[in-house]
């Protein structure tokens, strides 16, 4: 019998990030309702400084629903087992992650924010899972961007960066070498 690795959710961390995104989304209501407190002294930049709240509003407001949906979710954060991962450590559920379909795990940091990129041959075969257009979407982005949808967020794990860092990179390889003929 296979042994089944399962790494929990972070429920404090999780509170921090939704502790940000809702101090984010009353900043973006701010800068929506009232952008002269915020140096708008023209038309143009009042409905620029609008424009940028509701991005703002918008992302931040999505992310702290994810946010609370994690705090809430009892499901472990990261399965790992002889058939592939099940990551669910952001708001795309794609189920099963075969270790057929990874080619390689890359380490990336974008603005002092570190998660892994998982390298697969099949990106369509995962796109295609997304629930709503709006994960489709994000997943398209994230795969032109850094050449994969799949991606690990230790942030909201609990466990320490670098312990994930060797926890995948061992259990990657041994994975391949069960593969190989």
């Amino acid at each position: 019998m296979e042994e089944k690795i399962e790494i929990p959710l972070s429920k404090t961390k999780i509170f921090w990030q939704l502790a940000g995104a809702v101090i984010a989304v009353l900043l973006s209501v701010q800068l929506v309702l009232y952008p002269q407190y915020w140096g708008a002294t023209s038309l143009g930049m009042s409905v620029f400084l609008r424009g940028l709240g509701m991005l703002s509003l918008i992302f931040c407001g999505a992310g702290g629903l994810v946010m609370l949906q994690k705090l809430l979710d009892n499901k472990a954060g990261l399965i790992i087992d002889e058939r592939g991962i099940v990551n669910n450590t952001h708001g795309a559920d794609l189920g099963l992650i075969e270790w057929a379909d990874i080619t390689r795990i890359d380490k990336m940091e974008v603005a002092r924010t570190k998660f892994f990129m998982l390298r697969t041959n099949r990106p369509t075969k995962y796109i295609k899972r997304a629930k709503s257009g709006f994960q489709k979407r994000s997943l398209r982005i994230t795969y032109q961007m850094y050449g994969s949808p799949l991606s690990i967020i230790s942030a909201s794990l609990k466990i320490r960066f670098v312990d994930l860092e060797n926890l995948l990179q061992r259990e990657f390889q041994r994975r391949k070498k069960q593969q190989e003929p």
